[in-house]
């Protein structure tokens, strides 16, 4: 037992050290709640493992975010170049609109949210649309697309405005707050760094 105590205790501070990263992985439906999406305030910020990260993440309004959703995704035999990493923060948005959609199939199948009923709809083609429009920006980076790639990330943040607006209108609770506003967060890092790496 004593012999095996030094491993439990490195794996412990392993996993302690990389938990901020394992959180920021997490996706914002009911079934995996995002406890937070980035370190305190108070905490160090995360250490970029490459330059690259480093760069593009400080173009950003929310670095520690930037740098935790990119690293928890680093692929392990890909180049990372800007390109790499700009799908790395489309591919956040992505994972959470498709739970997001997955929220709002959820509520709506509960009877107490049938006065948020048109709203939740709408919300959830919404959701569908911005994995569409994803889809076409990644395409767009391949042939060096510009303008699609703005076009298409520009209607990805018009999308979660009009999910928002939509609880707005019938002045009820949003209850997809949750999911919108780490969409939001995301989709300006995502924005932010194709402007900085010159995709769009």
């Amino acid at each position: 037992m004593a012999s095996r105590l030094p491993s439990l205790l490195s794996f412990s501070l392993t996993f302690f050290l990389f938990m901020p990263t394992i959180l920021s992985c997490q996706l914002c439906n009911s079934s995996n709640p995002i406890p937070k999406s980035s370190p305190p305030c108070t905490s160090p910020a995360p250490v970029p493992k490459d330059d690259t990260i480093k760069s593009l993440c400080s173009r950003t309004d929310d670095y520690k975010l930037c740098v935790t959703t990119i690293q928890c995704q680093l692929p392990i035999h890909e180049p990372l170049d800007p390109a790499m990493v700009f799908r790395l923060a489309m591919r956040a948005v992505r994972s959470n609109s498709k739970a997001a959609k997955s929220l709002a199939v959820e509520l709506l199948r509960d009877p107490k949210n049938k006065p948020a009923i048109n709203a939740l709809k709408d919300c959830k083609e919404l959701y569908g649309n911005m994995v569409a429009n994803l889809d076409s920006a990644d395409e767009a980076v391949e042939v060096h697309d510009k303008g699609t790639v703005s076009s298409m990330l520009s209607a990805v943040r018009t999308d979660i405005g009009t999910c928002k607006e939509g609880f707005d209108e019938i002045r009820l609770p949003d209850l997809m707050a949750k999911c919108d506003d780490l969409l939001v967060k995301l989709a300006s890092i995502c924005l932010a760094i194709a402007q900085a790496a010159s995709l769009m």
